[in-house]
């Protein structure tokens, strides 16, 4: 599992990179026909401060994005968002 930090200058950035890789990863699956369920991995303080946003909320509903929330002070899942 690879937890993507948002780490920069721009969160919405780093957003729209990890968007797009986990978009992208979802056409390989389909194109190969693979049965994988993906998941984006991300801080539980990014959850917090931006996919709590309207915006945030929004792009997981019209992406489907399917979250793993990481604690990673303490290095454990806290939440999954189907």
């Amino acid at each position: 599992m690879e937890v993507k930090s948002f780490v920069g200058n721009s969160p919405l950035t780093a957003f729209h990179v990890a968007v797009g890789q986990y978009l992208n990863y979802q056409l390989v699956l389909k194109e190969k026909q693979i049965d994988y369920t993906l998941f984006l991995a991300i801080p539980k303080s990014i959850y917090e401060t931006f996919f709590m946003t309207q915006f945030g909320q929004l792009a997981i509903k019209e992406h489907g994005l399917r979250l793993i929330i990481v604690d990673e002070d303490e290095e454990v899942i806290t939440q999954w968002i189907r």
